[in-house]
């Protein structure tokens, strides 16, 4: 378990940053973000490549502990 703590330890920075987008853009959608919905993309401060590195680490950590 403190193995799946540290891993998750690592994208710390990428969850806040999903949180943030969660808390500004997609819980929030005005009309900026329909009549110009790239701007979601264009300036998000989270990357594809953190992205999947979460989602490998947060799925290794579930597989390991048997939640999935």
């Amino acid at each position: 378990m403190q193995e799946a703590e540290a891993l998750l330890k690592n994208i710390d920075p990428t969850i806040e940053a999903a949180k943030k987008l969660r808390d500004t853009s997609v819980a929030h959608l005005d009309r900026k973000h329909i009549t110009n919905p790239a701007s979601l993309i264009n300036n998000s401060s989270m990357k594809w490549e953190n992205i999947e590195f979460a989602y490998d680490i947060i799925g290794g950590v579930l597989v390991e502990t048997g939640k999935l």
